[in-house]
């Protein structure tokens, strides 16, 4: 998956960022793929080189993941790396 000039792959167009949060960024963009629009969450830079912060990062996408379905949970649809920071969509 390649990415794009903004960072994400280009799979995700038009990426705006919505808000900030003590780990990460949060964007919306549109899944080409999915034909869907998504939110992404982003590691923010400032971690991205931590690798207790990645593993963690990635242990909240996977849990949520595991528990998808259920009506006060988020669907995981996309989990990956790009740019060199972790993203959960």
């Amino acid at each position: 998956m390649a990415d794009g000039t903004d960072g994400f792959p280009s799979r995700y167009e038009g990426p705006r960022h919505v808000a900030t949060g003590g780990m990460g960024e949060i964007f919306v963009a549109r899944d080409t793929t999915l034909g869907r629009t998504v939110a992404i969450k982003r590691l923010s830079e400032r971690f991205a080189r931590d690798e207790s912060v990645r593993r963690r990062f990635t242990r909240e996408g996977l849990a949520a993941a595991r528990l998808s379905g259920h009506p006060n949970i988020v669907t995981i649809f996309d989990v990956g790396e790009s740019s060199g920071r972790p993203f959960l969509v």
